[in-house]
């Protein structure tokens, strides 16, 4: 059985997977370690309802370091931009959700289809901050009407910071091949997604292409010259609940 939601149909094995939340029981189970984790934030209707309509999964990332993550965890390779000074951000101790949606290879024309931007008729093709180009959105043009569409602050919308990208990537992958849930690699492509991570004055943390590492590849580019932004780079939403 399927049903629509704007436009998008969702089978009944994505939308359990919608439905599903990492709270502790997944999260010790997966990090071989008992995790306390709080009480989920309370949603309104509205957004429980915009979450699951932009299949967004509901995760709660505990403030550890990759020093304790399990053994078959793909952890960031910090050497190849140790000398650009790459801000690191720890993880929060907070539930977010962020978006499942497939990161395809940008430059193909065939791709997922992305109800999030077309209601919004914004691209994911975009650099973080504005270049000035008439009719080319920023990703912090874009971010405010993300959080409109999805009944959030402002404030708690942003894209994910490496730490938590590469955490939800391997849970992703560890939650597909443990517990058969239809989650995207996100180290399978030759493409990056932007992170929120600094890397110099103007760069930002770019992760995800294969060809560097997948889930352990670090890399910077500026995040304003490239006007119309870069084919093979996009992002992902994360939003913080609580």
């Amino acid at each position: 059985m399927s049903i629509k939601s704007s436009g998008v149909y969702m089978n009944d094995t994505i939308l359990a997977v919608l439905k599903t939340v990492v709270g502790a029981e997944v999260l010790t189970e997966y990090f071989g370690f008992p995790v306390e984790v709080p009480l989920q934030p309370e949603l309104s209707g509205r957004q429980e309802r915009a979450l699951g309509r932009y299949r967004f999964l509901r995760v709660f990332l505990p403030a550890v370091t990759e020093e304790r993550y399990p053994k078959h965890a793909v952890v960031p390779d910090w050497r190849q931009f140790r000398s650009y000074g790459a801000e690191r951000i720890p993880l929060p101790g907070k539930w977010v959700a962020i978006e499942t949606l497939l990161k395809p290879n940008y430059a193909d024309r065939g791709r997922e289809e992305d109800p999030l931007m077309a209601a919004l008729r914004a691209n994911r093709l975009c650099n973080p901050y504005s270049s000035g180009h008439h009719g080319v959105q920023s990703i912090e043009e874009i971010l405010p009407k993300v959080a409109d569409e999805l009944g959030f602050a402002a404030d708690q919308v942003m894209v994910p910071s490496f730490e938590e990208w590469n955490l939800a990537a391997n849970l992703f992958n560890w939650l597909c091949v443990r517990h058969a849930m239809p989650l995207p690699d996100l180290g399978e492509t030759d493409t990056w997604e932007w992170c929120r991570n600094a890397c110099g004055t103007d760069q930002r943390i770019l992760a995800g292409r294969r060809e560097q590492g997948g889930l352990s590849a670090v890399w910077c580019r500026d995040g304003q010259r490239y006007g119309r932004g870069l084919e093979h780079v996009g992002f992902r939403v994360l939003v913080v609940l609580n």
